[in-house]
């Protein structure tokens, strides 16, 4: 019985690994986004990775990953000019402004 709790506990933390390496390569090609000013593509892949990992957030690296998306998600909403919609994204994610993170409350 030892063997099998092993060996899904292996199993865990390897497609948590896995999972990890997706939030930072989604998060890396946001920011490139960001710093090339392709501003709309990194508005793109944001708001799809927070759709994508709404359901997750319980899970202490998702949450991480989802605050940095969120900071980026911001941050090209500013770039474009477009800070009205700012606060209801914000909102709609963190179900309530005073629910987000702090960095998120200081952006």
């Amino acid at each position: 019985m030892a063997m099998f709790e092993l060996r899904g506990c292996i199993k865990r933390e390897h497609m948590e690994s896995k999972r990890n390496k997706v939030y930072n390569e989604t998060i890396n090609r946001a920011n490139d986004c960001l710093l090339y000013r392709r501003f709309d593509e990194c508005l793109t892949i944001c708001l799809e990775s927070v759709k994508a990992w709404r359901n997750f957030t319980e899970n202490e690296n998702v949450a991480r990953a989802m605050e940095t998306i969120v900071a980026v998600t911001v941050q090209a909403y500013a770039e474009l000019g477009r800070w009205q919609e700012v606060l209801p994204f914000v909102t709609q994610v963190y179900n309530g402004i005073e629910d987000c993170p702090p960095l998120i409350a200081q952006l």
